[in-house]
């Protein structure tokens, strides 16, 4: 796809393999048409939470994730169709080890959150695969 050598697409995997798979990622991309905002949350983010990769959020800034990315700092939350917000925050976790670690922590935490039970459902699920 496009000549990128550092992206890979694969098929469906055995559940087995699901949460290695989640954590070889640094980031997890995330995206989302403006007409679902206030729609939905969707269910990448509890993945991303669950084993604490810090996510890139394409979408709607009205919604919930966004509101949780910027509330736990445990992300980028970009406007659709911006390039240029997209390449700047890949650049910043590529040369910000301690911002990607900070980051890391920060969605990892949300799991324990009170009002986030569900993503805690979530965080059993994934270990329970593995």
């Amino acid at each position: 796809y496009n000549a990128l050598d550092n992206v890979r697409f694969l098929p469906p995997q055995p559940p087995k393999h699901v949460k290695s798979m989640m954590q070889a990622g640094d980031i997890h991309l995330i995206t989302m048409k403006e007409a679902a905002s206030g729609l939905l949350l969707p269910s990448k983010f509890y993945s991303s939470c669950a084993v604490g990769r810090p996510v890139i959020f394409i979408g709607p800034q009205t919604c919930d994730l966004h509101d949780h990315i910027t509330k736990h700092q445990c992300g980028a939350s970009i406007r659709n169709n911006d390039a240029k917000a997209l390449i700047q925050a890949i650049l910043t976790y590529r040369n910000d080890g301690q911002k990607w670690h900070d980051h890391c922590f920060n969605i990892s935490t949300i799991i324990n959150d009170t009002p986030h039970k569900n993503l805690k459902q979530w965080d059993d699920l994934i270990a329970s695969i593995t």
